[in-house]
Parts: structure tokens; sequence; C-alpha cells
């Protein structure tokens, strides 16, 4: 399947460079990296991916030069990838780069038939502290002397309990693979195997603390293979061949020291070291110590990302620094990067973890605001884009519109707008188009624009997934994609709805499924006036001008939903600063990005399981930002500068979904997921609050599961769990103003409900859209109804009602002119 897709892939590339007329100018080199994660598709090799036998990494190549290269023959010379830059060289008659020495070897010789080919030096493969050497039909296998510390007790441990947490399930997940080699190549289905699969994974994590034990190593032990006679390595002719043994021995170790010599020397060692070479630490000392070195890391973590790091500069960004550390500063640098790389901390961006821990250490471990740290307040010297100065006038316009989810205020409210209160098909409807794919991301506005997501189901389908029909039995019925998808954005014009942009931001093969009621395009976009920013959860944020030019992308990894229910937390935005909260059945997390080019400030783990709650911002003149999340264990307010936990409650049910929302001095927060909760908690808060006073007033009847409350003056709406049961409170204390009482025409409800011009607008998932006035008493004005279903929430603006249906986007007016 894989190649296949490549085949078609290249095809498609070759057919237009034809096209351009540009193909007999280009230079095509075709290959794999490694051989077969399978030892059955070896091809009969001894090996797999991961091996240096043949298996591993003998793969076919081909070039293809019109202009110079011969074709139509078949080249038996061994080459690899370390040839590649001195092949292009020759092919292109330019120097080679100079005080650089180059492992690999032109074979231009070979490719044009001219000349006479020389190795200068052996092909040679290296992973971890072993390697292979291939001189002329000779293969040499050969693994340091050096012996890296491995648990292997722990390593045989994991292996059991994951076998145990597959459980009947085993034989599917490993797919004909012995489970050692299961854990290398994909994840698993049962979120518990999957979290001994990391915990086994990062015991092979490559520890850079380790590198002067490596150099102490040398070539030693070996096997050699005659490929000429003995191309599947059966046969270990090492005994027989002392002179080539020593021969080839001289020359790997020669290569092996000049590539240790290119690692940094960084000292790992602490305390004294008896005859046996172990440290020597009183056992309490060493308690005290771990404690110290566990806090700093955890300070270290909540730091900025220094200005100037980009993940794309990293290793030049990180040797200019290292060339200004004293040796104790080496060595304390080695310290905590160790004790940072033994720790589990899956979803953690190794690279930034390190540059933090480079950049704590050359500024002697103190926090401070300098010219080299990103502070809240601070313009982004890598961007010429700074964000509206004039906020006030900046949140004057929201009022107009639907910048985010849930509106202006994040209140499901707008001020400004006056909508019809009746429509049908054939009434009221300004203009009604067409959306390809599936989206229950509620659409935003702004200006004269209409931005919408939409997840196409391209029907391509990946040959190597399993289809539907064959996939094991899950919950809902769920099944996992095989097909491709395209995750479009949409920008039409609002008043006409004629299309103006639409951009692809990415197309992929899902990784997980969703609920059969969800698709993969529902968080909502946001805009700050100036650029879009897209959520696709695990397929990527991207932000673009609202001319629909990409600016920055950023793929912030997957993450597995618990039943694989799909993701759909939208992305919030204040101040230049772009919060994600995503929780699931693995490791959770919030995650603080740069608006203006997508870098992580911060991002911290989350002791939650599924939650779907959008969170919510509060600021008051001379005080911090509160970030504020809903999830099942603890209601929590962050601090947006530094991630500081202000204040947690818990009290909530399970799979919290409802978005908070504020009043005045409290937050009110709710779930309706087996079970009902509500709580106004006071926004001044300290520490834990749980069961204190800091709880205003709480209810457990009538809350939804996915639904968000609406906030119109002091007046709460919400309905029951998905269904069309209607109950309304007095925001200050919580008593009922309408309780539990059925909305018409309306079975089941998963849009949120939004406020406009004294009316309140219910839309149920079969098309029935039902109009209450906003007063103390179910007072329903109109039940509209159109052929269409609904999931995303309405969006009132100026006097339009805007509609996501799950075949068209609707624009409600009553005035066709402008």
């Amino acid at each position: 399947g894989t190649i296949d897709n490549t085949d078609r892939a290249i095809g498609r590339l070759i057919a237009k460079l034809e096209e351009l007329g540009e193909l007999d100018n280009t230079i095509i080199h075709y290959s794999s990296d490694n051989g077969s994660y399978r030892q059955e598709r070896s091809g009969g090799l001894r090996g797999k991916k991961g091996s240096h036998y043949e298996g591993g990494h003998r793969v076919p190549g081909i070039f293809y030069w019109k202009r110079k290269i011969i074709g139509g023959r078949v080249e038996k010379e061994p080459a690899g990838a370390v040839d590649l830059l001195p092949t292009i060289c020759g092919l292109l008659g330019i120097e080679k780069p100079k005080n650089v020495f180059l492992d690999g070897s032109d074979l231009t010789p070979l490719l044009t038939g001219t000349g006479n080919f020389e190795r200068h030096q052996p092909l040679f493969w290296m992973n971890g502290s072993t390697m292979a050497l291939r001189m002329g039909s000779h293969t040499l296998l050969a693994p340091s002397t050096a012996r890296l510390p491995f648990d292997n007790t722990k390593a045989n441990r994991l292996l059991e309990q994951t076998k145990t947490a597959l459980g009947d399930n085993i034989e599917k997940e490993l797919g004909g693979l012995d489970l050692r080699s299961r854990m290398f190549n994909g994840r698993f289905a049962d979120p518990e195997a999957n979290w001994l699969r990391n915990e086994f994974r990062s015991l092979f994590y490559f520890n850079e603390a380790l590198i002067p034990l490596m150099k102490k190593g040398r070539v030693d032990r070996v096997q050699l293979y005659d490929l000429a006679s003995d191309i599947s390595q059966e046969k270990d002719i090492a005994p027989e061949n002392p002179e080539l043994i020593a021969q080839m021995k001289k020359q790997a170790n020669l290569i092996f020291k000049s590539v240790m010599a290119d690692a940094p020397d960084w000292s790992a060692q602490t305390g004294t070291e008896n005859k046996q070479g172990k440290a020597k630490q009183n056992p309490e000392k060493g308690q005290r110590v771990q404690s110290s070195s566990q806090n700093i890391l955890k300070k270290i973590s909540q730091r900025p990302i220094p200005r100037g790091y980009r993940g794309s500069n990293h290793q030049s960004y990180v040797d200019e620094r290292m060339k200004k550390l004293s040796p104790k500063q080496r060595t304390r640098l080695g310290e905590l990067w160790k004790k940072a790389s033994t720790e589990q901390n899956e979803g953690v961006n190794k690279g930034q973890l390190f540059v933090k821990i480079l950049d704590y250490v050359q500024s002697s471990g103190k926090q401070q605001k300098s010219e080299d740290t990103l502070t809240r307040n601070d313009t982004f010297a890598d961007s010429n884009y700074q964000f509206p100065r004039e906020q006030k006038a900046f949140l004057e316009k929201t009022k107009r519109y639907w910048h985010q989810w849930r509106g202006p205020e994040a209140t499901g409210m707008s001020s400004t707008a006056s909508p019809p209160v009746t429509w049908s098909e054939e009434n009221n409807i300004r203009w009604k188009v067409p959306i390809e794919g599936q989206g229950n991301a509620s659409p935003i506005v702004w200006d004269d624009k209409i931005f919408v997501l939409t997840a196409v189901d391209t029907k391509v389908v990946d040959p190597s997934l399993p289809p539907p029909e064959e996939q094991p039995e899950r919950v809902f019925g769920i099944t996992f994609p095989n097909t491709v998808f395209r995750f479009e954005v949409l920008c039409l014009n609002r008043f006409t709805g004629k299309k103006l942009w639409q951009q692809t931001a990415t197309e992929k093969v899902p990784h997980e499924g969703t609920h059969h009621h969800a698709d993969f395009a529902c968080a909502s976009p946001v805009t700050d006036g100036e650029r879009l920013y897209c959520w696709f959860g695990s397929a990527g944020m991207y932000c673009y001008s609202l001319d629909g030019t990409l600016l920055w992308k950023r793929d912030l990894g997957q993450v597995r939903v618990g039943a694989s229910l799909g993701e759909g937390c939208s992305p919030v935005l204040h101040h230049g600063r772009i919060i994600i909260v995503r929780d699931h059945s693995g490791q959770s997390s919030i995650e603080v990005l740069e608006a203006a080019t997508g870098q992580t400030v911060w991002k911290h783990t989350r002791d939650e399981k599924n939650a779907w709650a959008t969170p919510k911002i509060f600021t008051e003149d001379g005080e911090r930002t509160q970030v504020i999340t809903a999830a099942s264990k603890f209601i929590r307010s962050y601090d947006l500068d530094t991630g500081e936990v202000i204040w947690q409650c818990s009290g909530l049910t399970g799979n919290v979904t409802p978005s908070p929302v504020i009043y005045n001095d409290m937050v009110i927060c709710m779930s309706g997921y087996e079970g009902h909760s509500v709580m106004a908690l006071k926004l001044d808060s300290k520490g834990d609050v749980s069961g204190s006073s800091a709880v205003v007033w709480s209810g457990d009847k009538g809350t939804p599961y996915i639904p968000s409350p609406l906030l119109f003056d002091d007046q709460l709406y919400f309905t029951q769990s998905n269904k069309g049961i209607l109950t309304s409170l007095n925001v200050t204390t919580g008593e009922a103003i309408i309780e539990r009482t059925r909305l018409p025409d309306i079975q089941n409800i998963y849009a949120s409900p939004v406020g406009a011009n004294s009316h309140v607008y219910f839309a149920g998932r079969t098309g029935a859209i039902v109009v209450l006035k906003h007063t103390n008493e179910l007072n329903v004005v109109a039940t509209n109804k159109l052929d269409d279903e609904f999931n995303a929430s309405p969006v009132p603006v100026g006097d339009c009602l805007y509609l996501r249906g799950r075949q068209y986007l609707y624009c409600i007016s009553e005035n066709k002119n402008n």
C-alpha cells in the first residue's frame, strides 16, 4: 500500500515536471530509508528494520537524470545515503564542501559510465553502540565493548504487563509481529497497553549523559559474512579469516573513534567512585538531591522558551550556546538532562525541554525577565506582525461579530444582533450553500467574512489499513478510517454566500475514529481581526491571514480519546496567546502558544481523562489573567503567564463538555454525563477550594452533556443531557426560573443555545429551531424547520442567523439587502 501510494505520488511529480519542461533538468533519486519492519517481508534476507543485517538496510535505489545518467541498467555496487551529497556535487560539476570530511563517495563514474569508481572509506552503519562495516563483498557486524546500563528486569516486566493488558486481543494487536517488535511499531487500541508501551520505549531513549561511557568503547567481538556466497548471512566466517577480521576491525575502530569524537563530551558523573566504579553516596543525601532535582526540573519546564529558538534551528542554537558554557555548567547540564531523560514525560517536546535546561544552566538558574525570554507583554522579535494595540477598540468591534466559540464574550450572547424569529426553506433564507464534508465546528464571523471548517472524506483508501468490516468491535460501533481526509478552511462572503477562498490545511488518514454523530472538524476557529487560527486537533493547528495566506502551522501530536469519541475542544485566544486543552485517555495537557508564531510558551500535563470543555479567560485590571478549565477531577484556574495553578475545585461528573461562563466575580461550570452538576465559584479563590465557601451555589439537576449554557443578562439557560428539556436559573442565586421543561419538536440537541434581541434560539439535531422570548417563563415564539441536521451552534450577527448544517450553510435574514 505505501509503495503503491508513493509510486503514484512520484508519478504525479514526474508528470508535472514533464509538463513544465523541467524533467530533463531534474535529478531524481528514489529509495527507502530502511528494510521492512517485518522479518517475513525482508525477501529472504536476515534481519529487519533496526537491524544491521542485510534485511535492515539493503534496499533498492533509483537514479534518474536524462541529461547525464545512463539509464536502463542495474548497478550492483552498494551505496548509501552518505554518498548523495558528493554524488550530486559530482553530477553537477561543482566543488564539494571545503574543510568537511565526507564519509560518502562520488557515484558519478558508476552513473555516467565515465572514469573509475573508488570508495575512499568503507560504507558503515551505526545505531547506538552497534555498527556494521562493508568492504567489498564482506560485511562486519560489531557491537561496541561499552556496556550501557539497561534495566532488563523492568523491560521484561513491562512486556508481561502489556500482554495482560491486551488480553484476548493480543493476536489481532500484534498483527503477526512478536510483542517486542510491536512495541516499536504503532500504538495499541487499549489505553493501558499504550501507557505500558510508552514506559517500555522510554528505556531505549538515547541519553546524552552516556556519551563519555560510549567513547570508552571500541569494536572487538565481531561477526563476518561473505555476501557474494551467503546473501542471507547464515554462516559467520569470522573464525576462518583472522587477517581480514584484523583489517576490518582496525578500519571499524578508526571510524568509530571518528564518530565518537564529534559527540559532546558531557560528564554525568556525581560523587566519588569506588574500585568497582560505582558511585558512593549517602542514601539520605541521595534522596534529598533527587527531590531537589525534581523540583528544579519542574520549575524549568514552566520557563518560557528562549527567544530566538525554533525547532528548525535547534542544532545551531544549541551549538552556539554550548560553546559558552564553563566545564562546571556542562557537568550541571548533563546531570539535569540525565534526570529529565529518565522521567516519563509523554507529550513533552524533548528538544524544547533540553533548550530550557540549557537556558537555565546558562543563566545560573535565575528566572528573570530579560531580552532572551518571552513575557506576556513582549512584542515578537521574530515576526513583523503585532497584535492590535488598541485592545479596547478591538473588543468594541467584537461585539458586532462572532469571532470565537460562543461569541463576543464566550457566553453565547450577542448584544447587537437582531436576526429573524421565523423562517422556512421558502421564507427568510438570504442564501444557502452546500458545504462539502462534515464539520460540527460552529462558524465564526468577522467583517464581511464567515469562516467554516470541514473535513472531507476523499474515499482514497490506504490499503495498509483494515477496512471497517475487518476491525474489532468497539463501543457505539465506532470504526477507524482507512481513507484519506482533506481538512479544509473555507471563507465566504457573509452577505452573499460567495466563496472568497478555500485552503486545504492537510490531507491524511485520521489515526482514530469518532462517534458517528461527530466528525474531524469539531473545534471552532478564532480570529483576532488580523489572523485566523484553525485547530483540527491531531491533524494540526493552522494560522492564516484573513485573505487565506498560510502564515504558520504546528503539529502538536496525536491524542487517543477514550472510546474514540473524537476531539472537540476549541482554541481560545487572548492577548497574543492561544490556549489549547487536550483532555483524553492518554497524557492530558494544557498548552499555550504564541499566536504570532505558533511557538510553545508553556505546556503542562493534566491528571484528567476525557473532557471537551473549551476553557474560559478571566482578567481583572491589575490582576493576573486566569485560564479556567472544567474537567472531571477538578475545575482549575491557571495563570496565563506561567501555567501555575491558582485554584482548583472538584465536583463535576465525567466527560465534561460544556464551556464555563463568567458572571461578575463568579465562574459557572457544569456537566451532565452519568449525573448532573452545576457550580458557581468565586474567581478570587486560592488553592483547593473543594467543598468550601468559595462554592457560591451548586445544583444537581437538568445539566447538559454536550451543549454549553447561555448567559443572557442574569439568566442562565441550558438543556438536560442531550435532550430538549430546558432549565433556566438565576445566575446570582442558582434558583430555578424554568425547571426541566420540554421544548417543542426537539428530541435531541448537541448545539448550544444563543441569545440575541430579547430572544433565545435552540437548534435541534433533526432540523427544528425553537425560538423563545427571553422572559421568566417558557414563551415559545416560533418553531422553524429546515431540511438539514444541526450539530453546530447557531451564530447571530447583524440581521442574520447563520446555521451550519450537515449539508448546507444557511444565512437566515428578513432583509435581502446589506
